[in-house]
């Protein structure tokens, strides 16, 4: 199982094929590698990143092999799709991710 490095301030999530690292700091950072799906997203995580997002979230989804719709939940909660609030993809958005957003009508950046 691969686990959030040792140095990353903040909360983080893993799964066997896939993490999550949310630094905390004057904007936020969330880091998304690997496999982002059920197995990682929980409602725990989706409550951390919706605090963290209140002083704006910077996201970096350049890791990310694979998508699934809580995946996207997540990613669209951080963005703030869902709640308004100010969100950036920072860094180059792989292809399984554009190909889920692109199939339900989400522009991304990067």
């Amino acid at each position: 199982m691969r686990r959030r490095p040792r140095d990353a301030p903040g909360a983080g999530s893993a799964s066997p094929a896939g993490d999550v690292v949310l630094g905390r700091g004057p904007r936020a950072l969330l880091v998304l590698r690997g496999e982002v799906d059920a197995a990682l997203v929980d409602d725990a995580l989706l409550q951390r990143v919706a605090a963290a997002a209140r002083g704006g979230l910077d996201v970096d989804v350049s890791g990310v092999t694979f998508l699934d719709a809580r995946g996207l939940a997540l990613l669209l909660m951080a963005l703030g799709h869902l709640d308004g609030q100010l969100g950036r993809i920072v860094g180059p958005v792989p292809e399984p991710v554009r190909r889920v957003a692109d199939a339900v009508g989400v522009r991304l950046g990067g």
